[in-house]
This record gives C-alpha cells, sequence and structure tokens, in this order.
C-alpha cells in the first residue's frame, strides 16, 4: 500500500483563511511604516519648505510692511541677514499655533522667547529692574528687542550694534534721556543721561576714550533697583563696582572709617556716589565738582560734620569744620588757594581714619609727617601748633577776644590817626609862621622821609592785605583788585611785612650809627 505524502508549503499559493488574513496585516505594516516616516521626515520637510526663509521674506522683505493693528512687520532681508542670526530660521522663533498660510497669521503667534537659547541673560532678566517694570507697567519697560533689536541683532563685540560700549550711552539715552518719561501708571524714569554726558566719564566717551559706561555700573540684563541686596549699585556694592576700574581707591575706601562702618551696616556713612555724585562725577580740579577744594570744607565733608542730628547720634566732635573755616587754610581757600590745606591734605581723601587708629593721618603718632607734606621742616611743636581741639578751646572767650580785639584796633589805629593830625596841623602851622618871618631850615632829611614814607606805605599795606584776607566779600576788596586769586593777596602781604621789617632795622641802624639819629634819639 503506498504512503500519503504531505505536500510542501506554497508561499506564493493561496492558502484558504491563513493567507488572506496575512496579506492584509502586511499591508496594514507597511502603511504604519510609511505613514511613520512621512511624519518624521517629509511633512517637516514639506511644512518648512512651505515657511523657509525665503518665502516668508517674499512678503517681509518690505520695511514698510504694517500688520492691520499698525505695528512694524517687515523684514529687510539685507539686515536679517548680517544678523548674528542669519542661519536661523524663521520658525526657529517664531512659533505659531495654526497654518502659517493663513494671513494674517501674526494672531497665532506665540512671543518670541529669547531665553530658549539664551537661559542665562534670561535668568539675569528675570530679576531686573526692567522685568519688574513690564510686570507692572505692561509693555512699557525695555525687553530684548528694546535693546538688542528684532531681526538685525549684532554682536557685543560688532561696532555698529547697539549693546557695543561706544553706543551704550545713546541706547540708555531713548529712556533715560533729558525728554521726561513718564510710565503709564504716572511714575516717572530717572533723567541720567545728560548728566552723565557733562561727567568725567561722559566726557571721556564722547572723545571716544575708553571709561565707564552705564552697563559698566548697573548691569546689562542684571540691572537692579538701588535698594536690592544683589545690585550692583546698592550702598553696600558701589566700592566693588567703582573698584572694576579704581581698585586702589576702592579699597582704601574699605579700609577708611567711612567703609568700615558702611559695612557694619551704618546707612549715615558716605560711599562714593556722596561725594563724587551718580552721574555727574567731574574731576577733582573742577571747581564746579564736588570734591573741589573750593567745595570740601564748607559742603562736601560739611554736610556731615555739621549736621546736629548726626554729631549727636555718633557722638561726633562739632566745630571742627567751623574751626577750620575760621582759620588761614579756610580763608585761603575760600579765596580760591589750591595751595592752602583742605581736609583731605591732613585727614585723607579716601583712607580717612580714626584719630586713635595708629594708622590714621592725623594720629598723634603721624601727624607731623602729615604737616611734612606741605611744611617741609615741620615738627613736633610745629605741629601742634592748630588742632581742632585747640582751636575749639579759644573759641570759648572768641566773642570776647572780638570785642577787645575791635577795640584795640579803634584805640591803637584811631589814637594813632589823632595823634598824627594834631602833630601834622601843630607842625605845618609852626612851619608856616616860621616860613612868613625868618629863614628856616628842613627838618628831615632824605633818609628820615624815605624811612617814614616806607613805614607809612607798609603798614597800610599789612593792615588792608590782612583784612582782604578775613573780609574777602566786602565792597573795598573788589575795589583795590584783592578779590582774585589768593596768591596775588598772600605775595603782596608779605611784601609789605618784609618791607616793615627792613625800615625797623634800617632805623635801629641809623639811630646808633648816624650823627643826626643819636641826637634824634636824645632829643
Amino acid at each position: 500500500m503506498a504512503k500519503a505524502v504531505t505536500p510542501a508549503f506554497d508561499r506564493g499559493a493561496a492558502a484558504p483563511g491563513l493567507n488572506s488574513v496575512y496579506r492584509h496585516r502586511l499591508v496594514l505594516w507597511r502603511a504604519l511604516c510609511i505613514a511613520i516616516v512621512l511624519c518624521l521626515f517629509v511633512l517637516p520637510a514639506i511644512l518648512r519648505a512651505q515657511t523657509d526663509n525665503e518665502t516668508c521674506l517674499d512678503c517681509h522683505d518690505d520695511s514698510e510692511l504694517t500688520s492691520d493693528d499698525g505695528r512694524m512687520v517687515g523684514v529687510p532681508a539685507t539686515l536679517f541677514g548680517a544678523s548674528v542670526h542669519a542661519d536661523f530660521d524663521c520658525i526657529d522663533c517664531h512659533i505659531s499655533a495654526g497654518d502659517y498660510e493663513d494671513v494674517p497669521h501674526y494672531t497665532r503667534y506665540e512671543s518670541v522667547d529669547c531665553t530658549g537659547c539664551h537661559e542665562d541673560a534670561g535668568e539675569q532678566y528675570e530679576h531686573s529692574v526692567h522685568r519688574v517694570g513690564r510686570r507692572r507697567n505692561g509693555d512699557g519697560a525695555a525687553n530684548c528687542v528694546s535693546c538688542h533689536g528684532s531681526h538685525h541683532v549684532l554682536t557685543a563685540a560688532d561696532s555698529a550694534s547697539t549693546v557695543h560700549p561706544e553706543n551704550i550711552p545713546n541706547l540708555c539715552g531713548e529712556c533715560h534721556s533729558g525728554e521726561v518719561r513718564v510710565t503709564k501708571d504716572f511714575v516717572r524714569l530717572p533723567i541720567a543721561v545728560p548728566n552723565y554726558l557733562a561727567s568725567v566719564h561722559g566726557q571721556g566717551w564722547q572723545e571716544g576714550k575708553k571709561t565707564a559706561v552705564c552697563t559698566d555700573c548697573h548691569g546689562a540684563h542684571d540691572s537692579r533697583i538701588a535698594q536690592d541686596p544683589e545690585s550692583h549699585i546698592n550702598r553696600h556694592n558701589l566700592a566693588e563696582t567703582c573698584g572694576q576700574c579704581h581698585p586702589t581707591i576702592s579699597a582704601e575706601y574699605q579700609h577708611s572709617i567711612h567703609g568700615r562702618a558702611l559695612a557694619l551696616g551704618i546707612e549715615d556713612s558716605p560711599t562714593c556716589i556722596d561725594c563724587h555724585d551718580e552721574h555727574l562725577i567731574k574731576r577733582h580740579e573742577d571747581p564746579k565738582a564736588r570734591v573741589s577744594s573750593e567745595h570740601r570744607g564748607k559742603e562736601l565733608c560739611g554736610n556731615c560734620h555739621t549736621d546736629p542730628e548726626l554729631l549727636a547720634k555718633y557722638g561726633i566732635v562739632s566745630g571742627v569744620v567751623e574751626t577750620y573755616l575760621d582759620s588761614y587754610h579756610g580763608w585761603a581757600v575760600d579765596r580760591g588757594s589750591r595751595l592752602a590745606a583742605t581736609c583731605t591734605d591732613c585727614h585723607n581723601v579716601h583712607d580717612i581714619r580714626s584719630t586713635r587708629d595708629p594708622s590714621s593721618s592725623v594720629h598723634v603718632a603721624n601727624v607731623t609727617s602729615t604737616c611734612a607734606r606741605c611744611h617741609e621742616r615741620a615738627n613736633e611743636s610745629f605741629a601742634q601748633s592748630y588742632t581742632h581741639a585747640g582751636a575749639l578751646r579759644a573759641r570759648t572767650a572768641d566773642d570776647w577776644v572780638r570785642i577787645f580785639y575791635i577795640g584795640l584796633i579803634a584805640v591803637v589805629l584811631g589814637g594813632m590817626a589823632l595823634h598824627n593830625l594834631i602833630v601834622v596841623r601843630y607842625e605845618l602851622a609852626r612851619h608856616f609862621r616860621r616860613r612868613s618871618g625868618e629863614p628856616y631850615v628842613i627838618r628831615w632829611h632824605s633818609a628820615e622821609r624815605v624811612q617814614h614814607l616806607a613805614l607809612l606805605l607798609s603798614f597800610t599795606g599789612l593792615a588792608i592785605t590782612g583784612f582782604a584776607l578775613r573780609y574777602p566779600d566786602t565792597w573795598w576788596v573788589g575795589l583795590l583788585g584783592l578779590g582774585g586769586h589768593e596768591s596775588f593777596r598772600a605775595n603782596l602781604h608779605r611784601t609789605f611785612g618784609i618791607v616793615l621789617m627792613v625800615v625797623a632795622l634800617y632805623h635801629m641802624a641809623w639811630i646808633f650809627v648816624t650823627r643826626r639819629g643819636r641826637w634824634a634819639l636824645r632829643e
């Protein structure tokens, strides 16, 4: 009997039931793969092809193109092509919730978010004063586009960039210029740029020099309000901020009595801007500067050291400014002298320390060398000849001394004038009587006339130039031409003093050496 043979499976044959199911599954699997490929590769490419830059610029390459609500939406291709984002596609930044082919499609845009690429800058901006302003005032405060531009964004190193250091004052001046700007909630923005331009920094910037601009002090993206402890312009951080360019001065200030007090939280202690101003910072040689020699005693140092509340609050000795202003140094500086000492010549400029500090320039162990800065032969006795304490003790009897001094001047000068008038009248009357009736002889020889004339002129000159120092604002000082520079008055005063001393010495020698002098002494 023959065996039954099982036929081999034929893949191409149509197997009942099984082959039909297999074919359907295979078709579905192929369709799914094709769909996946289309979604992952083909469809984005098609969409991107429909929204590539060239397609967008077909409409937007028009600098005068505006939207229905009046916004400028033109993007000149030449500007975008020169920007730092030239290799980007429009949809990399302008993400839409719908089809770009729907016109107008700007209503479908989501706001451009620069932090997707610039995360660090975005985090800094989030805490800035501008971000706070936008939260409170809508779109009034500056954002990324306000400073960097929208499509023509350049690197900060590019001199054509709005954020290049050479262009920063102009950029900030768009909001903080001399024109009054008021926000939607009626807050006035600070007017800072005009004062900056008049400052030593602004003048340097206008001359093309490398100098501080707005962002060097306020920061770029992290520009915060001054009250923020993290702000570059917070009182406790100003020394470090200014120290970026002035490291030596910053270190001196931080070791000074003012810097130490501020570090301890004493807000009344002055910092950089209290002396130099915020934006209107001028050279100390400028007569209009806060720190000029003309303003240091009366205003700069005097504003705090004559304030009754501050003096009482910290137990500061009162009267030190008054004693300085009532000294020769104060009088000379008031007349415009640049040689006479001011507060900083003795106490130092930034490294100001307590008199109890052994490293202080006015400590008892160092005061002689401090005086020697101007007076080379100064010794300990000279250094103690004038102190604030000594002047304060003298001022306790100042009113009585003043009355006595004025009275003494009136008695001496008035008595001398009256005496001379009486003598002159008597001598002239006797002279004319003798001359009318009998021959006469000359009473004074030439040497005697010269002595008296020199004495009269030198004494009168000393009195006039001395009072001109003490009372520089009186009308006769200007009338005599003594209201100008202090060096002229001082040299003239010294000249009269030398003449008086020479006349005195000559007169003493004349009395004892000449026969006429010995006869006059006996008579």
